[in-house]
């Protein structure tokens, strides 16, 4: 059912009887017509490193390739490719006749060599699904218009949607003005960041074919944006897309170092001992508060305006790409999670990159990266005077 005001014709048809052993990349395949976006093309990226410590830590992330100077990336180019005839269920899963289209999965992923890999449980789950799908017979409804199939398992997840998912909406905006972009129903509503996000760069809820994720639907024409990173990085299209209107204003802060909370619905990577952690960063001059739960506005001045983000490694820092040449963060990374992402991101902005490495596991979860962990305090107050001065 699509949003509100949405003028998209639909309808109902047979559905394609689907080989669910099948994959298929639009990169690789004859399907597909295709407009160019970029060009391959080669950055280099020079992180500014500020201040790295660790807390019983034996993790040897800071002897990475990245932590020892100028780096350098390849990012194969950038297609918007278009395929007849998709169908797509459980809001992100896209069948066509060929196979199971898996260009716009997170976890299909470009590796340094220049090839693409999908994950092999991502794999297995897609046949689990399509097997589901098979057997419920349901019929689709039938969309019309060109519509761009951008929402993946990785995009209810504040990251992967802000500097990898939304960036192929504007692109795709810019060339194709009056497309519908497949979202999940949540998107076409301004009551979370999602939403907000759209409105922030002028997509109207109009633009938006909301999906059911208990339907299917069949696109005529569908659009597929290649992805915005590449091994672990973040293509140069992402700063200039996200930057492009970002510099709608600012905003007072109660003081220009901020300790960014943990804004998640379920546990995850938090601080055990989070209470002697903040009052340390207090004393240090940092305000405490969870800038992920402020409007996306608010958050975009906020990241204008500040000079220090602290915060524990993760979508928390996603910001960065509105950040500033010189503003400092510090990434408070315990060692199961060894996220290169976000670093990349600091270094292509200019900004320093400070982080204290943390081995004390606390609770540990399934996934591993969930887990909790806790801190030392005299360890944490030293690396706050050492970045502070």
């Amino acid at each position: 059912m699509g949003s509100k005001g949405s003028n998209t014709r639909r309808g109902f048809s047979q559905r394609t009887e689907l080989d669910p052993r099948t994959f298929v990349s639009l990169r690789d395949s004859t399907i597909a017509s295709y407009h160019k976006l970029s060009d391959e093309v080669t950055v280099q990226r020079t992180p500014r490193l500020g201040i790295l410590c660790k807390d019983r830590s034996s993790n040897p992330k800071f002897s990475h390739p990245w932590y020892q100077g100028t780096y350098t990336v390849t990012f194969p180019d950038v297609c918007c490719r278009i395929v007849d005839n998709v169908t797509v269920f459980n809001e992100y899963m896209a069948l066509h006749k060929a196979g199971a289209i898996i260009d716009h999965l997170t976890t299909f992923r470009g590796w340094a060599d220049g090839t693409f890999h999908l994950e092999e449980a991502t794999a297995a789950l897609i046949k689990q699904h399509l097997n589901e799908f098979q057997s419920r017979r349901d019929e689709p409804e039938v969309i019309e218009e060109l519509t761009l199939i951008v929402h993946n398992e990785g995009g209810e997840t504040w990251g992967h949607w802000l500097v990898q998912n939304l960036p192929k909406v504007l692109v795709f905006k810019h060339l194709h003005p009056h497309g519908k972009i497949a979202l999940p129903l949540a998107y076409a509503e301004t009551g979370n960041n999602f939403g907000l996000s759209l409105r922030f760069y002028d997509i109207e809820p109009e633009s938006i074919v909301a999906l059911d994720k208990h339907k299917s639907y069949l696109f005529r024409n569908a659009a597929f944006v290649d992805h915005v990173s590449h091994a672990g990085a973040a293509h140069p299209l992402v700063f200039y897309l996200l930057q492009s209107v970002a510099d709608k204003g600012q905003v007072d802060l109660i003081s220009p170092r901020l300790f960014i909370e943990r804004a998640t619905r379920r546990p995850s990577r938090e601080i055990e001992n989070i209470s002697e952690i903040a009052q340390c960063a207090i004393e240090k001059g940092f305000v405490r508060g969870p800038l992920g739960t402020a409007p996306f506005d608010g958050q975009v001045a906020i990241w204008q305006s500040a000079t220090h983000f602290l915060s524990v490694l993760g979508s928390d820092f996603t910001g960065i790409v509105f950040g500033k040449t010189g503003q400092e963060i510090l990434s408070v990374t315990p060692d199961f999670h060894g996220d290169l992402f976000f670093f990349d991101l600091a270094a292509a902005k200019g900004m320093v990159w400070h982080e204290m490495l943390c081995g004390q596991l606390a609770k540990e979860r399934t996934p591993r990266q969930d887990s909790s962990f806790s801190i030392d305090r005299n360890t944490f107050s030293s690396f706050l005077t050492s970045v502070l001065g």
